[in-house]
């Protein structure tokens, strides 16, 4: 008697090489969207922890973080994440004081 066996997770592949978002059935170009790319890649290195919004601004512009000036851009560039991952079972959630990747069982984040 065999037993079934249960399929594997979707892989979801973030490659820093190449600048590219990979999924089944979809695959995202990061290249000219140097913003939201250098925000994801700062969350995928701590998949699950919270990057605090100043982390995040730091990683985006290298700059010292200002509510004033930074708030609305970074929950734009959020939100064009959000929409790359959309359908790969990776999320960006907000957690106050900053913003949490929450990952697929297949995800990979390959680096330079």
């Amino acid at each position: 008697m065999l037993t079934p066996v249960p399929p594997a997770p979707e892989q979801v592949v973030l490659d820093a090489r190449r600048h590219e978002l990979r999924a089944p059935g979809k695959t995202v170009s990061l290249e000219r969207r140097a913003l939201p790319r250098r925000l994801l890649y700062a969350l995928a290195r701590q998949p699950g922890r919270t990057l605090a919004k100043e982390d995040c601004v730091r990683a985006m512009w290298n700059a010292d973080y200002d509510p004033r000036l930074h708030d609305n851009a970074l929950r734009v560039h959020v939100s064009h994440v959000r929409d790359m991952l959309e359908g790969t079972g990776t999320r960006v959630l907000f957690e106050d004081p900053g913003y949490r990747l929450e990952v697929s069982p297949g995800f990979t984040f390959v680096t330079e």
